[in-house]
């Protein structure tokens, strides 16, 4: 019998991030697929810079409660590296965000509206895959749920840039999608990892 108490101010942070995120991928979603292109974008990205910046403060907390507690709920080395691969999904929304709303592309590609829905997803069954963890229940369906979003993600990529090299013109224009496509298909890769993460420390690391 383990007569120490687990810290789960842990626990209590990871859930906030995954709030964040959930917020985050919202906003990124509703931007991508309004219809009103960039506009939308850069009135999203002002408040993704708040979410992101409460994310790295997490994050700090988060580094600084390992610092003074004996017992945590799984191995230290692996609180330390969700927090960072969580707040890693969020750095990729905002910047992909960011560089929407700079780059001024309008309309955005009509398909981009599914990197909207495949990022929201994403970000909700992390949500529920944290609270998997904590409750010490089996990952598998929602890492595996991810997974499968991530290859969407990267087909969803290949589509739009065959498509944007064979229609667009604009060499300039090329270039600027073909960054915020990547860099939106790299948002599903950061997921991808957390997912990998928490299959590891279900797994008792």
């Amino acid at each position: 019998m383990n007569l120490l108490p687990v810290d789960n101010t842990f626990f209590l942070l990871f859930r906030r991030i995954t709030t964040l995120l959930r917020q985050a991928s919202e906003l990124f979603a509703m931007g991508v697929t309004s219809g009103s292109g960039s506009e939308a974008v850069y009135a999203a990205s002002i408040e993704m810079k708040s979410l992101e910046e409460q994310g790295d403060c997490i994050v700090q907390k988060i580094n600084q409660q390992l610092c003074k507690t004996f017992l945590t709920p799984f191995d230290p080395s692996d609180v330390k590296a969700l927090a960072s691969t969580l707040d890693d999904v969020l750095d990729a929304i905002e910047d992909t965000t960011f560089r929407i709303a700079i780059y001024k592309i309008d309309p955005l590609p009509s398909q981009f509206a599914c990197f909207g829905q495949i990022v929201y997803e994403s970000c909700a069954v992390l949500q529920n895959a944290i609270e998997d963890i904590i409750h010490k229940r089996s990952v598998t369906k929602s890492c595996l749920a991810i997974t499968d979003l991530e290859r969407n993600a990267d087909l969803l990529e290949r589509q739009l840039l065959r498509t944007i090299f064979k229609s667009e013109q604009n060499a300039i224009t090329v270039v600027k999608i073909k960054e915020i496509v990547e860099s939106a298909e790299r948002i599903a890769d950061r997921c991808d990892d957390v997912a990998n993460l928490l299959e590891h420390i279900s797994a008792g690391g």
